[in-house]
């Protein structure tokens, strides 16, 4: 008896089977996440380091808070703080703020800009064929209400016993020194230049009265008064 060798069911099937793909096991992704877990730390820390070095590099400048007029007297609560880089060159440090309470300000200024010192300086800008009149005044020579920024009259006095003043003329106070002592005041007005070399001489001697006027008050220039 012929016996034929058949290949068996089980060992075809199986030859017909192509090989199914392998995933990749957990022992084999920990490598590559752990490559990334490494490369975000690293991230992390040179972005925050990143940060404090800027924040380590910045100061307090001082930065305009409110509107501001060319010869304008500074006041402390115009400005506010704003971070700028450090050695941001001639801005203002706001550490210094106190020192601009005596200044002025030489151009107009806006909010949110950043103080130069080329923008301030000790004395206010005039306008051309203005001068300023510093003058030493006893109690009687002033009104005890008499602020910064008043218009007044000055008027210049010539011994008369009436009191009338022999010429008159209008300015602007910019600054009071000592009115809070009772024992007079340096003011400075701004007036027509061509009105300084009489009412200098005139202050000097004693013989001038500021007088408050109201913005609807007529103005003078080194006018005359008529006597009746």
């Amino acid at each position: 008896m012929t016996v034929t060798n058949q290949p068996s069911a089980k060992a075809g099937k199986g030859s017909s089977r192509s090989p199914a793909a392998r995933l990749p096991s957990a022992r084999e992704r920990r490598p590559a996440l752990a490559a990334l877990a490494v490369l975000l730390i690293a991230g992390g820390a040179v972005l925050a380091g990143w940060l404090a070095l800027r924040q380590s590099h910045t100061s307090e400048y001082v930065e305009v808070a409110a509107p501001l007029s060319k010869g304008q007297q500074l006041s402390l609560g115009s400005y506010q703080p704003v971070e700028l880089p450090t050695d941001s060159g001639s801005y203002i440090k706001y550490s210094d703020l106190d020192s601009l309470g005596d200044e002025y300000a030489l151009v107009d200024m806006v909010p949110g800009q950043p103080l130069v010192e080329a923008m301030v300086g000790a004395q206010p800008v005039t306008a051309q064929g203005e001068v300023h009149l510093g003058m030493n005044l006893i109690p009687d020579q002033y009104p005890p209400t008499l602020q910064e920024g008043d218009l007044v009259t000055i008027n210049l006095l010539d011994g008369s016993d009436d009191g009338t003043p022999a010429r008159t003329t209008s300015g602007v106070v910019n600054q009071i020194d000592g009115s809070d002592t009772g024992d007079g005041a340096w003011v400075d007005v701004t007036i027509s230049a061509d009105c300084q070399a009489d009412f200098a001489s005139a202050s000097v001697a004693g013989d001038v009265a500021l007088v408050i006027a109201a913005p609807s008050d007529p103005t003078y220039t080194c006018d005359e008064i008529d006597k009746p």
